[in-house]
C-alpha cells in the first residue's frame, strides 16, 4: 500500500468513526480497500444480517487504525474463515434464549451463574459503546479513559467466560460453583485496581532482584522468558505450546486477551534482563 493510499484510508476511517451513522458499507468498503483481515470481513458479509456485525465492523476500523500505526501487534491476524461466527453464534444463541434457560429446573446456583453472564454481556454491549464516544482523540483524558474503558471490557470477558466455563461443568457432570464464589459481587473496577497494585509491586520487586542477581541466574532467567515466549506465541498462532504444521489461530476471546497481555510483560522482563546481563559483563 502506498503512502497516498494509506493516507486516504487513514482519513477514510477517521471519518466513519467521528460520523452519526457509521453506515456498515461504508466500513466494509475502508476495510476491504486496505485488505485487512480478509476472512473477517468475509464472515461479516456472510452474516450482515446479525445484530452485532455494526459493532464489530467499527471495532475493526478501530483495529485498522491502530495496525497503521503498529501492524506487528497480534492482534491483528485474521481468522480463519468461520472461527468467529461459530463461537459468536454460539453466545448470542445462549444469551437471546436466556429466558427459556432460566425457566428449566436448575440448581440456584446455576441460575446466578446465567443472570450474572446475562447482565455482564448486556454491560459489556454499553462499555463498547461508550468506548466508541470516547473517540480516537489524543488529549490525555481521551487516551486515559479509553484504557479505563478497555481494561473493563477485558474484566467483564474474562468474568463471563468462568461464569461460561462453570455453566458447561455443571451441564457436562453437575459441578456446581464454590459457595464463596458469589460471595463479594463482581466488580471490574475494583480487580483493576487491585491488578495494578499488584503490578506495581511485581515491577518494583523486579527492578531490586534483577540489580542484585548474578549474571549466571540474570541467563538462566532469560532462557526460561525465552521459551515462555515461544509457547505463547505457538498458543497465539497454533493454539497448541508446539509449531503445528498448519496454523490455527486462536479466536479473540478473554483467553487471546490474557495471553497477549502476558506476552507484552514477558518480552518486557526479557529485555530488562537483556540489559543488566550486558551491564554485568
Amino acid at each position: 500500500m502506498n503512502k497516498e493510499k494509506r493516507n486516504e484510508l487513514y482519513d477514510r476511517a477517521v471519518k466513519f468513526l467521528n460520523s452519526k451513522e457509521k453506515s456498515v458499507p461504508v466500513g466494509m468498503s475502508i476495510l476491504k480497500e486496505a485488505n485487512y483481515k480478509p476472512n473477517v470481513i468475509a464472515m461479516f458479509e456472510k452474516n450482515i444480517q446479525r445484530r452485532d456485525i455494526a459493532l464489530k465492523v467499527v471495532n475493526e476500523i478501530r483495529l485498522f487504525l491502530r495496525f497503521l500505526r503498529n501492524p506487528n501487534n497480534v492482534i491483528h491476524q485474521d481468522e480463519p474463515s468461520g472461527t468467529e461466527t461459530d463461537a459468536d453464534n454460539k453466545h448470542l444463541t445462549f444469551v437471546s434464549n436466556m429466558e427459556q434457560e432460566l425457566a428449566k429446573e436448575y440448581p440456584a446456583e446455576i441460575k446466578k451463574v446465567l443472570t450474572e453472564y446475562y447482565n455482564l454481556y448486556t454491560q459489556r454491549s454499553i462499555f463498547h459503546n461508550s468506548l466508541k464516544k470516547v473517540g480516537e482523540g489524543n488529549t490525555e483524558p481521551e487516551i486515559k479513559e479509553r484504557k479505563r474503558i478497555a481494561n473493563v471490557i477485558d474484566a467483564v470477558s474474562l468474568r463471563m467466560e468462568t461464569l461460561w466455563q462453570i455453566f458447561e461443568a455443571f451441564k457436562a457432570d453437575g459441578n456446581l460453583p464454590a459457595e464463596e464464589f458469589f460471595t463479594e459481587p463482581f466488580d471490574p473496577e475494583k480487580i483493576i485496581a487491585e491488578n495494578k497494585k499488584k503490578n506495581a509491586a511485581a515491577g518494583k520487586k523486579i527492578e531490586i532482584d534483577l540489580k542484585t542477581l548474578p549474571l549466571k541466574k540474570l541467563q538462566k532467567m532469560k532462557e526460561t522468558l525465552r521459551i515462555k515466549i515461544s509457547k505463547n506465541e505457538n498458543k497465539l498462532e497454533f493454539q497448541s505450546e508446539k509449531k503445528l504444521e498448519k496454523p490455527n489461530p486462536m479466536p479473540m476471546c478473554p483467553k487471546r486477551v490474557e495471553i497477549e497481555k502476558k506476552l507484552v510483560e514477558f518480552k518486557d522482563l526479557k529485555l530488562k534482563i537483556e540489559f543488566e546481563i550486558a551491564e554485568k559483563k
